[in-house]
Parts: C-alpha cells; structure tokens; sequence
C-alpha cells in the first residue's frame, strides 16, 4: 500500500466488472479515482485514491459481486495508514553533557526531535555512537516508545543516573527519558558520530564526527 492506492483483498474470487467499478467503494475522506483487478491474484482489487495522511479511514463496499451474482452490501473495515518516516522527519537534535556539570559521564544524552506534525512510534529503533577505535555503543528505544507532534526525547547513557543528575532540571511529560532495552546506552565523547537506525534497519541519520562535550551536533 502506497500513500495513493490500497489493496482490497476479497476471500473469495470475484466479478471482475463489478470489482473494476471504482463507485463500488467509498472511503471517508478519500476520492476513490480507479480500481483495477490484481491479474495474479483474482481476489485482489487495487484502488486508487486521494494522497492518505497517518489516520484512520473506514472502506465501504457495495455491489460487487462474486461469481454467483451475490452482491457484497455495506461490506465494512477499518484501516490504519501511516507512511514509514523518511531523511528529516526525526533528526539527532542535540547531544552531550547538560549544564556543564562534573562528574556525569553516565548521564551522557542525546535528544531526538520529530519535526512532522504527527506522532511517530520509535519502537525498536537504534541510537548508535560509534567511534574506529572502540567498540559502538547503543540504545535500543523499548516497545510503545512515541514522540509526539513536533516534541522531544531523550535518550541516555544511563537513565536512573540521568534522573539523579538532571531531573530538577527535566520535566519528563514533556520531554520523555526513555530507557534502552538493549545495548550499552549512549556514549558521548571527542570523534564520535551517531546514528539513527529505523526498526528495520534503514539509517534514517547519520551526525559527523565533531562532536565535543556539552555541544550540539
């Protein structure tokens, strides 16, 4: 499914002149434009529509029938769309060590920023630091984790270290501390770079390697 046609898959093989007439189907918010019958698969109608945002829609379809003649009516399912996010979307907004305190190596962070005007699920995504000469530390961000509409997260070297240090500081239900659920956490610190891996696998951004205490990338 592409943000301009949704696939329709019926459990049973389908009239093709009835499956192919795109009045047949209404989605809310939606202009249904074409249907076009999958030639490999003769259950399969792919429709063609209006761009989607990331929402719910609810499809309705009304006579097309099977090969017996026996109309569907008022067949009704909701679907969720949401687009994978691409270059820009969540960027490595800042990282390092907040107000140039002592003595806080594990309370080392960077912070993610989603610049779209939606929420976005970063379940299972990857913050790497990775430096030649070491080994790659990272921090996987655990299921359920969000970052709402143009806000912020923060993830950590350490989390309960971070709070001990920072949490006069940070106000969590605006600006979430996640805790890695894999991996050794967020390593700051001179030549390094970072990296930001999507669920599967796709490097959504890649920082330089300037990166000194207390600074921005």
């Amino acid at each position: 499914m592409s943000s301009t046609s949704i696939a329709v898959n019926f459990n049973e093989e389908v009239d093709q002149v009835s499956a192919e007439t795109s009045t047949n189907y209404t989605i809310d918010g939606l202009t249904v434009t074409g249907a076009i019958k999958n030639v490999t698969e003769v259950t399969q109608v792919i429709l063609s529509v209006s761009e989607m945002s990331n929402t719910t829609y609810t499809l309705v379809v009304n006579n097309v029938e099977d090969l017996n003649g026996n109309a569907i009516v008022n067949g009704t399912v909701d679907f969720e769309y949401f687009s994978l996010p691409e270059t820009g979307d969540v960027i490595i907004n800042e990282t390092g060590e907040p107000y140039e305190m002592a003595n806080t190596y594990n309370s080392s962070y960077i912070e993610l920023y989603n610049t779209t005007d939606y929420e976005i699920d970063i379940s299972g995504w990857i913050v790497n630091s990775i430096e030649s000469s070491r080994a790659t530390s990272s921090f996987t961000f655990p299921e359920g984790t969000t970052i709402a509409a143009n806000g912020y997260i923060l993830a950590t070297r350490n989390r309960t270290s971070f709070l001990a240090d920072y949490g006069t500081y940070v106000d969590e239900s605006i600006v979430p501390v996640a805790e890695s659920t894999t991996g050794s956490g967020v390593y700051i610190g001179n030549n390094y770079y970072f990296t930001l891996e999507m669920l599967n696998g796709t490097v959504l951004e890649s920082t330089s390697s300037t990166v000194s205490w207390n600074s921005s990338v």
